[in-house]
């Protein structure tokens, strides 16, 4: 059966709902096979396998404040993704800081993030169609 993208999700989570303003915000990656088969996928580091969106309450979107410069993720290597399963994609430790994405949530409010997987294999990759859930974290004020 053929492979294709679109059967790839992400599911973002964070480790808790509601942060203070001089905390780090700190999410994981799973990638989710959604299909009904297994897809061969390359991994990569967390930050190079989801491209994140964040929106605050009224709906505007939050631009990246700078560019992290990582090394190149050291053991890149295929994994088989079996059907309907979830792969974490890690970079020393299951949670990663979303400063790596270029992002700093100082500001109080609700912020919405969702992504769209940026995860090889042999059918490409798809980058304008956001296949995740929707986390909602939110700032409080200092």
């Amino acid at each position: 059966m053929p492979q294709n993208a679109l059967d790839l999700k992400l599911l973002i989570e964070s480790d808790k709902s509601v942060y203070n303003a001089d905390e780090n915000v700190n999410i994981r990656i799973g990638v989710r096979n959604s299909s009904s088969h297994d897809m061969s996928i390359i991994i990569t580091s967390p930050w190079d396998g989801a491209k994140l969106f964040i929106v605050n309450e009224t709906g505007l979107r939050v631009k990246e404040k700078y560019v992290q410069n990582f090394a190149a993720y050291p053991t890149t290597h295929g994994v088989l993704l079996t059907a309907g399963s979830t792969f974490y994609l890690r970079w020393g430790g299951d949670w990663n800081s979303l400063d790596n994405w270029g992002f700093r949530l100082v500001e109080p409010g609700t912020y919405t993030i969702t992504g769209i997987p940026m995860i090889a294999g042999n059918f490409g990759v798809e980058t304008t169609t956001i296949r995740s859930n929707k986390l909602v974290i939110k700032i409080l004020p200092k």
